[in-house]
């Protein structure tokens, strides 16, 4: 009678389960720059993300005998963004690259500068990616302490579906490419703050 009612026979599956300790006091900052953005203080989400150039080939319908052909680089090639979106406006700013170390992050740090020279702060909502913590990154958020960046929680739960949650990136639209990337961080933080 348990199959009749939709209880199946399975094993559980090994997750992890991670708090992060300064869990509130983040998501307290994040929803005080939220609260406060403004021309004079914007906020962004930011995120990088990985194009590989070979296309991914899957089937299509098509004459029996007759397969098509789709031209590829032949070894794939990457290239990297790194972006940020604008928490009011929602206009993105992006700058790309040929690897996604700090100098792909310091770049768009640099754009950001130039595009909101009259900005007294500039807050970035940034996932705990290693090029944000890196000596190169630290050493240039102290020579422009306008920039603040805010770690979203280190969290892994396997009860949490917000951790599951993508959409696709405007970025990659804007610029008329087919690929989709994870966005995870806007979403996790807007349903965090609720």
């Amino acid at each position: 009678w348990l199959p009749q009612v939709g209880i199946v026979w399975r094993r559980a599956a090994p997750t992890l389960y991670i708090q992060d300790p300064d869990k509130e006091a983040k998501l307290a900052a994040m929803r005080e720059a939220l609260e406060n953005c403004s021309v004079d203080h914007p906020v962004f989400y930011q995120d990088e993300v990985d194009i590989h150039l070979n296309p991914k080939i899957g089937a299509d319908w098509g004459f029996k005998g007759k397969q098509r052909k789709v031209a590829t680089p032949g070894q794939n090639k990457k290239h990297y963004l790194a972006g940020a979106l604008h928490s009011q406006t929602g206009q993105i700013s992006y700058v790309g690259g040929e690897r996604k170390t700090s100098d792909l992050f310091i770049a768009l740090l640099e754009q950001l500068k130039g595009q909101y020279r009259r900005a007294k702060s500039i807050t970035l909502i940034v996932d705990n990616y290693i090029i944000h913590k890196s000596k190169k990154t630290q050493k240039w958020l102290n020579e422009n302490p306008k920039f603040n960046p805010l770690f979203l929680v280190i969290q892994i739960d396997a009860y949490d579906e917000t951790s599951f949650l993508t959409v696709s990136s405007s970025v990659l639209t804007s610029l008329n490419l087919t690929s989709s990337c994870p966005i995870r961080f806007k979403v996790n933080i807007r349903l965090q703050l609720l």
